[in-house]
């Protein structure tokens, strides 16, 4: 079993048991493999987090590494018994912007950020079409490879979108590390 596949488990397992999800994951936006599956994101962030699964090393939660079976049982021991948890300290972040989804500037560029399979088959970037003439779809994945895909204009108002913001605010930071100036996530 891979490392993002434990986390999904895990993080699954907690939702079944009534553990709410942390709303402070600032400490894993950073890790350098947290990008390398979308639809993983959120499980990891919430299991490194909660201090359930820890780092393979510094900055890297190890995604696609196997699973051993000493992790395995830490993980498991740390699921019951919150006093085994090692949480990570809070990161202080470059603050980015939330737009309502109701009030969207027209002069703004609104990318949805969700693969285009997920961007195609949900209404609800319909509710940005209604605002705008126009939203494209580049997905996360892509902004991270290149994040000069959106262009050149670094003070252009980039507005980001995805159904729960995890995406949208890991594509954000992404955007500002490049140097965009103007970066925003809608909600």
């Amino acid at each position: 079993m891979l490392k993002k596949m434990l986390a999904q488990q895990t993080h699954e397992k907690l939702l079944e048991m009534g553990e709410a999800d942390e709303t402070d994951w600032s400490a894993a936006r950073f890790l350098k493999d947290i990008y390398e599956c979308h639809s993983c994101v959120i499980h990891i962030a919430q299991c490194y987090v909660k201090g359930i699964i820890p780092l393979s090393r510094d900055g890297v939660f190890g995604a696609n590494e196997i699973v051993t079976p000493e992790l395995k049982k830490l993980v498991d021991d740390r699921i019951y018994d919150k006093s085994l948890r090692q949480k990570p300290e809070p990161v202080k972040a470059a603050e980015i912007s939330i737009v309502k989804l109701s009030e969207l500037p027209e002069n703004a560029r609104v990318i949805d950020v969700r693969e285009h399979k997920k961007w195609n088959a949900d209404v609800s970037h319909e509710c940005i079409h209604e605002k705008l003439e126009f939203c494209e779809n580049i997905p996360l994945k892509t902004i991270v490879q290149n994040p000069y895909i959106v262009g050149s204009d670094l003070q252009q108002k980039i507005i980001l979108y995805c159904t729960k913001g995890y995406q949208s605010t890991l594509a954000a930071d992404v955007l500002q590390k490049a140097g965009y100036l103007n970066v925003h996530i809608a909600r």
